[in-house]
């Protein structure tokens, strides 16, 4: 499936999928942000659905759903330094 991402409401945990344990814990904040947390796992073999049950039963979060532009610009910031891959937010 390629490289999924995760978010989580204020303070609780969130990540995505399987694999390594490599990315770290970006949480969105001043004006206009949700504060919510964002992860990045790099997961080449989960279906959408196992790659969200695992989310939230392994870490009490969700996959992401972006919101705003502002949201999609702090993610490509965050986690990928700019631009995220085109396979990175299919769905």
């Amino acid at each position: 499936m390629g490289t999924a991402l995760t978010s989580v409401a204020l303070g609780a945990a969130l990540t995505l999928a399987a694999g390594a344990a490599q990315a770290t814990w970006m949480q969105w904040t001043g004006p206009g942000a949700t504060g919510n947390w964002y992860r990045l796992v790099e997961d080449q073999t989960s279906s959408w659905s196992d790659a969200r049950n695992r989310a939230k039963v392994e870490f009490g979060g969700d996959l992401a759903t972006i919101t705003s532009a502002d949201e999609q610009l702090f993610i490509a910031l965050a986690l990928f330094g700019g631009s995220p891959p085109d396979e990175t937010l299919r769905g």
